[in-house]
C-alpha cells in the first residue's frame, strides 16, 4: 500500500510539471488536498508547480474560498498581461507616430504593429476616400501584390465588409478546399 501511494504521488508531482511546462496550461491553478501534513511533503508539491496545498481533513468553506481567490488571482493575471501587450502595441505605434508623419509610413508601421498583436503572417489597410470613391488598398504587409493580387483582394473586402459589423477581420489559414472555393469565386 506504501509503495502504491508513493507512485501516485510521484504520477501527481509530475502531472503538476507536464501541466506547468505547457504553455496552454501554465497559468491553471493546482490546488493539492493531501493527508500529508510533513513540510517536505508541501514544499515539493509548491516546487514542481501546485498553487496551494491544502491537508485533510478540511473544511468545505475554506476550499471553497481558496478556489474562488486562486480564480481570481488567475483571472486579474491574464488581464494584467492583456493590458501589458496592449500598452506595447500603443508603444509600436507611438513610436511610429514620432518617427515620421508621413501617411505611408504611419500605416505600413501600425499596420506592422497590428500584426504582430494578433499574431497573423500578413495584412491589408483598406481606405475610401470620404466622396465615397471605390476602395484603396493603402498598405500591405507580409504578401506579395500586383494587379491581380490587388484586384482579389479589393473584390474579397467588398464581399466582406457587410459581415463585418466594424469589426477588424483577421482571417485564419483556410483548409486547402476552402482555398480552392474562395479562388474560383474570385476567378
Amino acid at each position: 500500500e506504501s509503495l502504491r501511494r508513493l507512485q501516485w504521488a510521484g504520477l501527481s508531482l509530475m502531472f503538476c510539471e507536464e501541466l506547468r511546462t505547457s504553455q496552454a496550461t501554465a497559468d491553471v491553478p493546482i490546488l493539492v488536498i493531501s493527508k500529508s501534513h510533513r513540510a517536505q511533503d508541501k514544499v515539493a508539491c509548491l516546487n514542481k508547480g501546485a498553487t496551494d496545498y491544502i491537508t485533510r481533513p478540511y473544511q468545505r468553506a475554506e476550499l471553497l474560498s481558496r478556489v474562488r481567490a486562486h480564480l481570481r488571482s488567475t483571472r486579474y493575471e491574464r488581464e494584467r498581461a492583456e493590458r501589458y501587450e496592449q500598452l506595447n502595441v500603443l508603444h509600436r505605434v507611438s513610436s511610429v507616430l514620432a518617427s515620421s508623419l508621413e501617411p505611408e509610413v504611419l500605416m505600413h508601421g501600425t499596420l506592422t504593429a497590428l500584426i504582430k498583436y494578433v499574431g497573423a503572417d500578413s495584412g491589408v489597410v483598406f481606405l475610401r476616400e470620404a466622396d465615397e470613391r471605390p476602395m484603396t488598398i493603402a498598405a500591405v504587409e507580409g504578401l506579395t501584390i500586383n494587379d491581380d493580387t490587388r484586384i482579389s483582394l479589393l473584390e474579397l473586402y467588398s464581399r466582406i465588409v457587410p459581415m463585418l459589423n466594424r469589426e477588424p477581420l483577421v482571417l485564419k489559414p483556410l483548409p486547402d478546399s476552402a482555398r480552392r472555393t474562395l479562388a474560383a469565386d474570385l476567378s
